[in-house]
């Protein structure tokens, strides 16, 4: 049975059930495994990244208009002594589909884990009198 940090190892008993004693240590394999994620973000420059934190601010000021409202207010110079391009509005627009997207994989990343540790939870629950069988 696998949980987050180590493998749980269920052996055959003498009465051929299988089970598992908690204070072994042979029924405990650890692991680490870990996943690196590369983001858009760190695709950036800090000079992009500064430009897009700036629209975004920008963004935040007016209200939260759309991004192409945004766009065509940049294009029509409504906003005087504006220093926020249409391409950092783009740029502001991709980052933060990708940090949405990076959000959504992470929060489904972590319902999978939970719905495991419920389950395996579960068939300890059913295991549990078995155990101390030996």
């Amino acid at each position: 049975m696998h949980m987050p940090n180590k493998i749980v190892q269920f052996r055959p008993m003498s009465n051929r059930w299988y089970a598992m004693k908690p204070l072994s240590n042979d029924s405990y394999t650890t692991t680490n495994k870990f996943q690196f994620v590369e983001t858009f973000e760190e695709n950036l420059s800090s000079r992009q990244q500064e430009r897009a934190n700036k629209a975004r601010a920008l963004y935040r000021a007016l209200g939260t208009p759309s991004s192409d409202d945004l766009k065509a207010m940049n294009r029509m110079n409504l906003i005087k002594n504006n220093s926020v391009t249409t391409e950092d509005i783009n740029l502001a627009a991709t980052l933060q589909q990708s940090r949405a997207k990076l959000l959504e994989q992470t929060w489904h990343q972590l319902s999978v884990i939970w719905w495991k540790y419920q389950l395996n939870h579960w068939k300890l629950i059913r295991i549990l009198p078995f155990l101390w069988m030996d």
